[in-house]
């Protein structure tokens, strides 16, 4: 596949898979342990009711091209689970072949996904994306944000330090004077410095670096605000604007600029250690053990 630098809509999400490009996932597993970068991610259920939510707030018209919700109780541990599934499965696929005997939802849901190119979505978890899509939208900042703009835009560059090709996926770029990107994030906890811990923990600063310095790369403009729409798991959904620090950003760049560094070295050796030091050190002592006299 021939790459080309530039900026693109309309990208599934599957076919952003395809673009044998680094991405930030990817990248941000090379630190401490380069190995951890090998190991493949599972593609679990929350992750699918998230992409979901994206789909249906930042592209609602597309909503339907790659999701069915059923109204089926889809239990697979159930007998009456097990008959809706079956039944499902003849619905859209026209299967009879005999089922695994484990795994059997996961089976289900997979053929429908190849036969159809869509997930499968409960009418419960379809009622929480309604909800959450509302209480987004209901927001004051990030409502007036999503008026208007470009959804789930791919870049796709060539490090210029590197020469590796790298690809990102940005959530939503708004109709505003000032180039702003968003992202929006789901938590346990969108107070200020609840999220915070998730930024930093979870290294989705190190991505947002990444998708500024690649639309710089591509575009020669710097983005001038990366803010996070933060919403809550549960009800009532709380929602909250948080823009990420100008400090944070170029630590983000320079964090992914180090990995792309290890990729090279990594690649060049043919080895990805399994270790963040190849000597010894020094176990340092819990805080609290410090003080402890008895």
């Amino acid at each position: 596949m021939e790459l080309k630098q530039g900026i693109f809509q309309g990208i599934s999400f599957e076919d952003y898979l395809k673009i044998p490009a680094l991405n930030s996932s990817y990248l941000k597993e090379l630190i401490p342990v380069p190995a951890y970068a090998l190991i493949p991610h599972e593609d679990t259920i929350y992750k699918k009711i998230g992409r979901a939510t994206h789909t249906y707030t930042l592209e609602p018209k597309l909503f339907w091209n790659y999701y069915i919700v059923s109204g089926l109780d889809l239990a697979g541990n159930s007998k009456k689970g097990k008959a809706n599934l079956a039944a499902l499965l003849m619905e859209y696929c026209g299967l009879t072949e005999e089922p695994p005997s484990v795994g059997y939802k996961d089976w289900v849901m997979k053929k429908i996904k190849d036969k159809t190119g869509k997930d499968v979505l409960s009418t419960a978890q379809y009622g929480i994306i309604k909800q959450m899509d509302k209480v987004i939208h209901s927001h004051p900042t990030a409502g007036q944000y999503l008026k208007a703009g470009r959804a789930e835009l791919t870049i796709v560059w060539k490090d210029p330090g590197t020469g590796l090709w790298c690809k990102g996926r940005i959530d939503f770029i708004p109709t505003w004077p000032e180039l702003i990107m968003l992202d929006l994030k789901s938590t346990k906890n969108a107070d200020k410095y609840m999220f915070r811990r998730d930024v930093e923990y979870m290294k989705y600063f190190w991505s947002s670096g990444f998708y500024v310095y690649g639309w710089y790369v591509i575009t020669g403009a710097f983005c001038e605000k990366f803010s996070y729409i933060a919403i809550e798991k549960e009800p009532p959904y709380r929602t909250e604007v948080r823009d990420l620090s100008q400090n944070h950003l170029i630590l983000g760049i320079e964090k992914m600029q180090q990995a792309l560094a290890i990729e090279v070295e990594c690649r060049k050796n043919d080895f990805w250690p399994p270790w963040e030091n190849a000597g010894s050190d020094e176990l340092p002592m819990s805080q609290y053990l410090e003080g402890d006299e008895s």
